[in-house]
């Protein structure tokens, strides 16, 4: 998650129209994750903004990150092969099941192997 969030949040900054942190009103000041990290640092709080995941991320390559790619492709064939295996061992047009974080993760196959997934709210 790291690598995506690099690339994401640099995606972001380098797109927002006035990255701006604290009250310093400097719409140039944050473009990166490297200037957040900075600007944290010169601008200490108790708090400390868990600069330790954001040190880390930016120590990947992102989403270029080659073992980020091993494991993301390995991952997204796997979760193809169980989707695949129960559609055809059942012949199925769909799987329906709840999502959520009581459903043991049926959303998580979808999003993981990039199938679409339909959500339907139960009231």
């Amino acid at each position: 998650m790291s690598c995506e969030f690099k690339s994401g949040i640099n995606e972001y900054l380098a797109n927002a129209v006035c990255p701006v942190l604290g009250d310093s009103g400097d719409c140039n000041r944050i473009h990166s994750l490297s200037d957040i990290i900075k600007f944290n640092k010169e601008n200490p709080v108790p708090e400390n903004y868990n600069q330790i995941e954001l040190e880390a991320a930016n120590a990947t390559d992102g989403i270029h990150d080659p073992n980020y790619v091993q494991k993301r492709d390995e991952n997204q064939t796997a979760a193809k092969e169980i989707i695949d295996h129960l559609i055809s061992k059942y012949e199925l047009d769909a799987i329906v099941a709840p999502t959520g974080a009581d459903s043991g993760g049926t959303s998580f196959y979808a999003a993981v192997s990039g199938y679409p997934i339909i959500t339907v709210g139960i009231f």
